[in-house]
This record gives structure tokens, C-alpha cells and sequence, in this order.
């Protein structure tokens, strides 16, 4: 027997069944995260030497024209080694556009190969939130001549 009603309800049901199952994938749950803590993740990450992680961070613009192999590769074995950050400042000048500066503590090797130098550093990042309401990393923007 099958009713009018029956059919609304059923797919109501399904509907709410499915959204339950989206919000514990990976992307739904970075939804309502701060620009900050997105920027905080991914530094973690890339402290970690887990760029392929951090990968996912990066606009889909820039992962567009850069393989995840490939920033995997470049960050992972850059002879500089990241060791903690911390947030340092984040300016809003739109509502979907955040510049964040983070420090972050670093090991750079010394010339001659006689042991590594500590220092800190001072990154400033744009990150904008998608139309998925998710923040991500812009990357880095090519410094014009003469910079």
C-alpha cells in the first residue's frame, strides 16, 4: 500500500540519512573553522613534513595549476626546518578575505655544514573562504622585481 505522504517522507528521510553522511567528510568538517585555524593546521602539517596534507589547504585555483605531488615534494625537502607557529596577527579587510601572520621558529643550515642557526620567521598569508564557506590558503604571490 502505498500512500501520498509515503513518498515525501521517505525521501526526507534519505535526504536527512545523506547529509548525516556528509558532514563527517574531510572538507564539511573545515566548514565554520576560523582563517586563523585553517592557517594553524596546515603550518602543523607542514611541520610534520606532511605537505601532501597541507596540499588541501591551498585554493582550488592554485591546486588547479600545481600537482599535489609536486608542493609535496618542494616543502618536504626544503633544507629549512619549521619547528612550531603561532599566530601573530590576523587583519579582515572583507568579509571573505583574511591576511594572517604567523611566527614561526625555524632551523637553517649553517654555511659549511657546521650545525644548524635558530630563527624566526614572519609569514603573511592571504587566505579567502570559498563558496563552499571554507578558508584556504591563496599561496604565495610571485614578488615583483626590484622586491
Amino acid at each position: 500500500m502505498s500512500s501520498p505522504l509515503l513518498r515525501p517522507i521517505l525521501l526526507a528521510l534519505l535526504a536527512a540519512a545523506l547529509s548525516a553522511c556528509a558532514s563527517t567528510g574531510g572538507k564539511v568538517k573545515a566548514k565554520g573553522v576560523s582563517p586563523e585555524d585553517r592557517a594553524l593546521e596546515r603550518w602543523n602539517l607542514l611541520i610534520e613534513r606532511k605537505a601532501e596534507l597541507a596540499y588541501d589547504y591551498m585554493s582550488p585555483g592554485k591546486r588547479a595549476i600545481e600537482k599535489r605531488e609536486d608542493y609535496a615534494s618542494a616543502m618536504n625537502n626544503r633544507p629549512v626546518r619549521w619547528k612550531k607557529v603561532m599566530l601573530h596577527s590576523k587583519t579582515c579587510a572583507k568579509e571573505d578575505t583574511c591576511t594572517i601572520i604567523l611566527q614561526v621558529d625555524v632551523e637553517v643550515p649553517m654555511m659549511g655544514g657546521t650545525g644548524m642557526a635558530t630563527s624566526l620567521g614572519f609569514p603573511e598569508e592571504t587566505w579567502i573562504r570559498g563558496a563552499d564557506g571554507i578558508w584556504y590558503y591563496l599561496g604565495p604571490t610571485p614578488r615583483q622585481a626590484g622586491q
